[in-house]
């Protein structure tokens, strides 16, 4: 009876350690597929990361050249008002030496204006 009741106890417990490694098996299956899911995760969240990257240094490349268009813009403005400025410096220099060696300059515009209209009727524009 003594080993009736020990093969009885180890039946027990070998049907309770049978169910507890079950439990576990499961458990493991369930983490096993949970960490695929995370993995699966991780690979796409890695891959939008690297598209993220791409699209900001696109950005940057982008940027950069409209602001190495926009200086040599800049650059080309500041160099034609120069040039500008200097032309209308001479010019104002030169009028006054004109108009004071004389009043013809005045004068040759006035008779200018007055030869174009001949009469009412017709214009005459010289060049």
């Amino acid at each position: 009876m003594r080993l009736e009741a020990e093969l009885a106890d180890t039946s027990e417990k070998t049907e309770k350690m049978e169910l507890t490694e079950e439990k576990y098996r499961s458990k493991v299956e369930n983490l096993h597929q949970e960490l695929a899911k995370l993995q699966s995760q991780l690979d796409k969240e890695r891959n939008n990361q690297t598209k993220l990257q791409e699209f900001f240094e696109e950005q940057d490349n982008n940027q950069r050249k409209l602001i190495d268009n926009l200086e040599k813009t800049i650059f080309n403005l500041e160099k034609t008002i120069k040039e500008l400025t200097s032309k209308s410096e001479s010019i104002k220099s030169v009028i006054p030496q004109a108009t004071n060696t004389g009043r013809w300059y005045s004068n040759m515009l006035t008779y200018r204006r007055d030869s174009l209209a001949i009469d009412n009727n017709y214009r005459i524009d010289c060049p």
